[in-house]
């Protein structure tokens, strides 16, 4: 029973989201994915994220071919409110991304998302889902506090990083920065190629 391991917080989200009376959608069809990686982007930009993070339409129609990968859509009088998007497979499945148009007007809405999507994989007999990380391993890291939310279970992994070109990784980082004088608040610098 797996809302079992929801914290407390997290499953008043839940309840409060189902308030909404919103419409839910697993849907693979390509305008559903280009509709929420419209979404996807404005939110990211609101979050003065990098150019790298603001995925163009071409990523979300191929995501869209990758079988067993859905964006799982949150509507009201037909006009999406939010999304996410999963992967599923029998062994792990992926929670990859998601956007919500207000949080403020739609409280809760975030969990509700990952909980259908879990749900959805627990029916679709997969072992396990990921839900990734934080922006940062902060303790204050907002993204990985909601994440903590849904289970007590924790798997550290880690991200390689070596350099091995001092001098183009500060090439490389110089030009993102030079393309982004205002400081992008989301940069994954190891995302960031030419």
């Amino acid at each position: 029973d797996f809302p079992g391991y929801y914290s407390k917080r997290t499953l008043d989200d839940i309840k409060r989201a189902k308030l909404h009376n919103l419409d839910f959608d697993f849907s693979t069809s390509k305008s559903d994915f280009e509709l929420f990686g419209n979404l996807y982007r404005q939110i990211m930009k609101e979050k003065n994220a990098s150019n790298d993070l603001l995925f163009k339409n071409d990523y979300f129609r191929k995501l869209s071919d990758i079988n067993n990968t859905f964006v799982l859509t949150a509507k009201k009088d037909n006009s999406l409110v939010g999304g996410a998007v999963f992967i599923l497979s029998r062994h792990s499945s992926y929670y990859h991304l998601s956007a919500i148009k207000n949080k403020k007007h739609f409280p809760g809405l975030s969990g509700l998302l990952l909980h259908l999507g879990i749900e959805y994989a627990h029916k679709s007999k997969s072992e396990k889902i990921i839900l990734g990380g934080g922006m940062t391993s902060a303790d204050d890291d907002s993204l990985l506090f909601f994440k903590k939310g849904f289970s007590h279970l924790k798997k550290q992994f880690f991200i390689g990083k070596m350099i091995v070109s001092e001098e183009e990784y500060k090439h490389l980082t110089a030009e993102h920065d030079k393309k982004n004088p205002h400081g992008g608040k989301i940069f994954l610098r190891y995302k960031y190629s030419k």
